[in-house]
């Protein structure tokens, strides 16, 4: 049994974000990780992924990305980062260290934090472990009997060996809708299943990136926000409805606040969609020894199926009492829950629609200040 009075969950960004706050104040900590490096998923994506956010918006605490990286940062670039940042912040975590359990202390201060190593009694539990935890596997029927390979985002590297062979993504959020044009790159016959309407952004506008506008909005009211976003989108992207592409009813900063949903940073897909080279399908039926039904009705042949359906957070699977906070996509619906949880901390989990590495530096900043007033 140890005592400590912080103790961090994840050293990816957010986990890493908090520690180098804690370091720079000389406040007492411990990090526990369940792999073996920082940043351990940035080292595993798919191989031509990028940030979607300028690097001078998607540092953490007290390091900007180096001059010579790219504007958008390369996945390799962003785990050597990551290392990077954790021996120039002086950050330790204990590795190979998994959590089993967090719980609150019986009489109702405090944390007990239960790992496969030791177990902590801590004042504050800041919950690091992000969004991508555990991959979303959705069954469907025939699914079994498919001869072709279906794997998750999260297991694919790239397209080289589909090339010529008929590949279908399913889900067009953003994995999906760079890794459809990845295979197209790779010369297989793209196509991508959409279930219901995305909002669809350029990831720059007229030459301006659509990360700059996204924070010049949020000192707006959220009305006027709203009629900007959905007032570019139109002038920009236009209706995709004709190419299979429900439109949205809700502008892309209103969905996210509303339902957690990132609107499409479009790096190129779109065009490839207008263009033919990637055919937009709807939503699966069924699975069928050689390929899918849809739900209009069409049938079509495939070798390879990416699921690109996201992730769950799996908070209930280490937190006691989850189901009570979170969501119905299993997001907390705070970085903190004050009246019920005092000292329960949220951080990777609140996206602005500015960026999800801008929101981790800006509120791990107000976990900060919680802290230091205790």
């Amino acid at each position: 049994m140890k005592q400590i009075q912080n103790i961090i969950i994840g050293a990816g960004p957010s986990g890493l974000a908090m520690a180098a706050h804690f370091e720079k104040f000389s406040i007492p900590y411990e990090i526990i990780e369940k792999q073996d490096r920082p940043g351990y998923m940035w080292h595993h994506h798919y191989d031509r992924l990028h940030l979607h956010t300028l690097k001078q918006h998607s540092a953490l605490p007290y390091l900007p990305f180096p001059e010579d990286y790219p504007d958008y940062v390369p996945r390799a670039k962003v785990a050597e980062y990551l290392g990077n940042y954790a021996k120039a912040m002086n950050i330790h975590p204990q590795y190979n260290t998994a959590v089993k359990w967090i719980s609150k202390n019986k009489d109702g201060k405090g944390w007990r934090v239960e790992t496969d190593k030791a177990t902590f009694l801590t004042e504050n539990v800041i919950v690091a472990t992000g969004q991508n935890r555990s991959p979303n596997k959705p069954e469907w029927p025939g699914m079994s009997d498919f001869q072709g390979e279906i794997i998750h985002s999260r297991n694919y590297r790239n397209g080289k060996a589909w090339k010529n062979k008929n590949a279908l993504v399913i889900g067009i959020g953003n994995t999906g809708a760079e890794l459809a044009m990845e295979l197209y790159e790779c010369g297989a016959n793209s196509h991508i299943s959409v279930r219901s309407s995305v909002n669809v952004v350029p990831i720059k506008v007229m030459g301006r990136s659509y990360q700059k506008s996204a924070i010049m909005l949020e000192n707006v009211p959220n009305v006027i926000s709203d009629f900007i976003g959905r007032s570019i989108q139109k002038l920009v992207v236009g209706d995709l409805s004709g190419y299979g592409l429900p439109k949205p009813s809700l502008a892309p900063a209103k969905e996210m606040r509303l339902h957690r949903k990132t609107p499409l940073i479009d790096i190129g897909t779109i065009d490839l969609i207008k263009q033919g080279h990637i055919k937009v399908l709807p939503d699966v039926k069924s699975f069928t020894k050689t390929g899918i039904q849809f739900s209009n009705g069409e049938e079509l042949p495939f070798d390879f199926v990416l699921l690109a359906t996201g992730y769950r957070c799996g908070l209930d699977k280490f937190l006691e009492g989850a189901d009570a906070i979170v969501d119905d996509k299993g997001f907390p619906p705070h970085w903190e829950i004050p009246q019920t949880h005092p000292g329960l901390y949220f951080l990777g989990y609140m996206e602005f629609s500015s960026g999800l590495l801008r929101a981790v530096d800006i509120l791990s900043k107000k976990i900060l200040k919680r802290i230091q007033k205790q």
